[in-house]
């Protein structure tokens, strides 16, 4: 977890993307339902809250900062009726796009097994699991690039599959497959270390 103050100190260093139904702006939607409880529009009813939300990634960031869209589709709508929302609010704020996936697992055919991992680490039956708010569900696998490129396009924004790769060229990794490469944590220069 990381607060602002500290996320500001990482300018020129991280890529920032305004993350899934669970994120910063997401979360501030009001979200309108049917009666049927799918989700048919979304408002915003912050009183500047996602406005100035993102004021603070555009400030910080610039360049580096996306709004992300997901190309997955639930029963809700919710995802759907945000991806509609952020179109439009990208097209107003002049902020690029990214579509990304929210992978959970390897393989579509490996949901199943997740949700009984899942289950397993908040110490609920299958079926308590299935019944609760945390559900995954059916849609988080690793997408391949055809899918991505699918999905944003069916969403109707192809240039935020296309920024994955402009996002990508302003990385600059390496890393060794195959091999463990433990994080190195040098405690012993902290003032509390005797401690």
């Amino acid at each position: 977890r990381v607060n602002k103050t500290m996320l500001r100190l990482l300018k020129g260093h991280v890529v920032v993307t305004t993350a899934c139904l669970g994120g910063p702006i997401a979360q501030k939607l009001t979200y309108e339902t049917d009666h049927q409880g799918r989700c048919i529009k979304a408002t915003d009813e912050s009183n500047g809250l996602i406005e100035s939300e993102v004021d603070f990634y555009l400030d910080a960031f610039g360049e580096d900062f996306y709004l992300e869209v997901q190309g997955w589709w639930d029963e809700e709508n919710k995802q759907q009726v945000y991806n509609d929302w952020i179109l439009e609010f990208a097209e107003r704020k002049k902020i690029p796009l990214v579509i990304t996936a929210d992978a959970h697992y390897l393989k579509q055919e490996d949901s199943s097994l997740h949700e009984i991992l899942m289950a397993q680490q908040i110490r609920k039956t299958l079926s308590d699991y299935k019944k609760g708010d945390f559900v995954h569900g059916p849609h988080y696998w690793l997408a391949t690039p055809q899918q991505m490129l699918d999905r944003a396009i069916k969403i109707g924004c192809e240039e935020a599959f296309h920024n994955t790769m402009v996002i990508s060229n302003k990385c600059n990794v390496e890393m060794t497959l195959g091999e463990y490469q433990e994080p190195n944590f040098d405690i012993t220069d902290e003032e509390d270390y005797e401690q």
